[in-house]
């Protein structure tokens, strides 16, 4: 579901542009009409939240975890971010790797945080949340750096 910011309400473009209860207003333009730039700029799920408590007068929700640190993880094409989320109490714990939502293409770790938060209390897990590399800048597969020989049997 795409949310785009009209007039200081967040649609979720579907519904044609009724508002619901909620003070959503649902008049926005589908996601595939969007360039992946246009689409990675729109206001997401996480700024509706936001913007709703913001009108409430209530502060942003944050659900607390036990630490969240952010690492570089090396790769043969460079360092990848990532935001480690460890839950509170003594571990050892078990280790999610989580790939955000967005298709590959739009959302970031930014916009998956409440999630991240969320998996990692309710599992127990430590949740590694990976800012992979997003197409169509980065397409699947990105080429080899070193040539690779077939293996023999």
């Amino acid at each position: 579901m795409a949310w785009i910011a009209r007039e200081d309400r967040y649609d979720t473009g579907c519904s044609g542009g009724r508002s619901s209860r909620s003070g959503l207003s649902q008049h926005a333009l589908p996601l595939p009409q969007l360039t992946p730039r246009q689409a990675r700029e729109q206001p997401s799920a996480t700024d509706a939240v936001r913007g709703v408590q913001a009108r409430r007068g209530q502060p942003p929700a944050v659900e607390a975890v036990g630490a969240v640190r952010q690492i570089e993880i090396p790769t043969a094409g460079g360092p990848l971010l990532a935001r480690v989320y460890t839950p509170a109490g003594r571990g050892p714990f078990p280790i999610l790797v989580y790939f955000h939502g967005g298709g590959w293409v739009i959302a970031n770790l930014n916009v998956y945080d409440p999630s991240a938060r969320a998996l990692t209390n309710a599992a127990r897990f430590i949740v590694v949340s990976v800012a992979y590399r997003q197409a169509p800048e980065n397409p699947f597969l990105p080429r080899r750096t070193t040539p690779t020989r077939p293996r023999n049997g």
